[in-house]
């Protein structure tokens, strides 16, 4: 039987090995929202050409919109629009304040059925709004 830390490093390599390709973190004031009906919307982490995350404030209001299908990203000078894509979590933050009332959120996400020029507008996106590669 493999020794638990050959099975973490095999776990990991399995984790990273489903990822094609490289996340950066999101400088401030990238912003991401999901469909033109929902509540879902706040600051990226990370983002790379095939999806990102991005951390959000859930709301006890129902999104008008069940069929989430489309993503749009923004900030200082750059609007992407229309990106289909899939979610792959979502998930509470702990908060680090035991008396918060807010409780928040990060939804990850990945890219799916895009054009060609949707294909440079995120490369476009990156490129501007982002810091560095990052393993998280």
């Amino acid at each position: 039987m493999p020794e638990a830390s050959t099975m973490q490093k095999t776990e990991k390599n399995m984790i990273k090995e489903r990822r094609q390709h490289e996340r950066y973190r999101a400088r401030d004031g990238a912003f991401a929202a999901i469909s033109p009906n929902s509540f879902k919307l706040g600051q990226i982490i990370n983002i790379s050409r095939g999806g990102l995350a991005f951390q959000y404030i859930e709301t006890q209001i129902e999104d008008f919109e069940k069929e989430e299908s489309q993503i749009f990203l923004s900030s200082k000078g750059f609007y992407v629009r229309g990106l289909g894509f899939q979610q792959v979590s979502d998930r509470v933050i702990p908060s680090e304040n035991p008396y918060s009332t807010l409780t928040m959120r990060q939804c990850a996400i990945k890219f799916e059925n895009l054009t060609m020029d949707q294909m440079v507008n995120i490369d476009n996106y990156i490129l501007h709004n982002t810091n560095q590669f990052t393993n998280n």
